[in-house]
C-alpha cells in the first residue's frame, strides 16, 4: 500500500499496477546507480503479488475445467438412465403436459401484466383509422368490380346490369 500525497487515506494498488511500478523502477534503476530501500520493498511486493495472481488464475481455470468435465459426465449418465426409463414414464406424460400447460398459462399471464396497454382515447383514434382504411378499400374494390363488370358485358355484347 502506498500513501497519498495529501496523507488522507492509503490507496490499494493491484498486482498489475505494482508490476508496472516494478518495470518503471527497474528502468530508473538502470539510469540511476542507487535504489532506495522503499523502492526495493515495492519491487519485491510487485513480483510476489504478480506471481500469486498468476497462480490463482491458473487454479481457477483448472477448477472450471473440472466442473465442466463433471457436468458432461453427469449429463451422459442422465441421458443413459433417461433412455432406459423412458418406456416406463410414457403414462406420466399426461401429467407433464398438464403441468406444462399450467406453467405456460402462468408465464403468459405474467407477460401480459408487463404489457403497456393503450389508453381509451388512443384506442378510439386507432379504431377510427382502421374503419376509415377498410371503407376506402371497400369503395376501391366496389369501383373495380363495377368497372370489370362493365368491360366484360361490353365485350360480350350484353347490357350491363350492376348488382344483379
Amino acid at each position: 500500500m502506498t500513501k497519498r500525497k495529501d496523507k488522507k487515506a492509503p490507496i490499494k494498488i493491484s498486482a498489475v499496477e505494482k508490476q508496472d511500478n516494478f518495470e518503471e523502477l527497474s528502468a530508473k534503476e538502470e539510469m540511476a546507480e542507487e535504489v532506495t530501500p522503499a523502492d526495493e520493498v515495492l519491487i519485491e511486493e510487485a513480483v510476489t503479488d504478480a506471481n500469486a495472481d498468476e497462480i490463482v488464475v491458473e487454479e481457477k481455470a483448472q477448477e472450471a475445467e473440472e466442473k465442466v468435465s463433471e457436468n458432461v459426465k453427469d449429463k451422459k449418465e442422465k441421458s443413459k438412465s433417461d433412455k432406459k426409463d423412458n418406456d416406463k414414464k410414457k403414462p406420466k406424460k399426461d401429467k407433464k403436459e398438464k403441468k406444462g400447460l399450467k406453467r405456460r398459462t402462468k408465464e403468459t399471464v405474467s407477460e401480459l401484466k408487463k404489457v403497456t396497454w393503450p389508453k381509451f382515447p388512443e384506442v378510439v383514434k386507432k379504431t377510427g383509422v382502421v374503419i376509415a382504411v377498410v371503407l376506402i378499400f371497400a369503395v376501391v374494390l366496389l369501383g373495380l368490380d363495377l368497372l370489370f363488370g362493365f368491360l366484360s358485358s361490353a365485350l360480350m355484347g350484353k347490357p350491363f346490369i350492376p348488382f344483379k
